[in-house]
């Protein structure tokens, strides 16, 4: 037998082959993924814009209320609140200004209005806490 079978006692060994041989068949037969071909969802120059100008504005306001906060995600994106990267985005954004506030506020918001919020979105408002090192509010 060759070196990578191994021969247990639940298995005769030729069990143990024939099951390699149809793993490594069925490897080979599948077409490889390249992760750097997949569509990313990049945005556009104008979505890059208008994640700038909603942050400058909220980032303007020296310590914003919920509601003030709220008042300008209304304003920028509708009720139905933005896409889920668009947040992702926007989150970063914060959380590379250290604004961990108003980053809990996007969530909160979104939460509010139904949109979608998944554990990378909470993992990036956890993420503005850790470099406003305010880690502790964030318990």
């Amino acid at each position: 037998l060759p070196d990578f079978v191994s021969v247990s006692p639940w298995h005769s060994p030729r069990s143990t082959v024939q099951t390699d041989l149809a793993l490594s068949t069925k490897l080979t037969s599948c077409r490889a993924v390249d992760a750097r071909n997949w569509p990313r969802g990049d945005s556009t120059e104008q979505e890059e814009q208008a994640e700038t100008e909603v942050v400058g504005r909220l980032l303007s306001m020296s310590a914003p209320q919920l509601t003030e906060i709220y008042s300008v995600f209304d304003g920028a994106f509708g009720e139905q609140g933005p896409g889920s990267r668009t947040a992702g985005r926007l989150l970063t954004m914060l959380a590379k200004r250290k604004r961990p506030d108003i980053a809990e506020g996007l969530v909160r918001w979104m939460n509010a209005r139904s949109a979608e919020v998944n554990l990378h979105h909470y993992n990036m408002l956890l993420s503005a806490y850790a470099k406003a090192s305010k880690w502790v509010d964030a318990i």
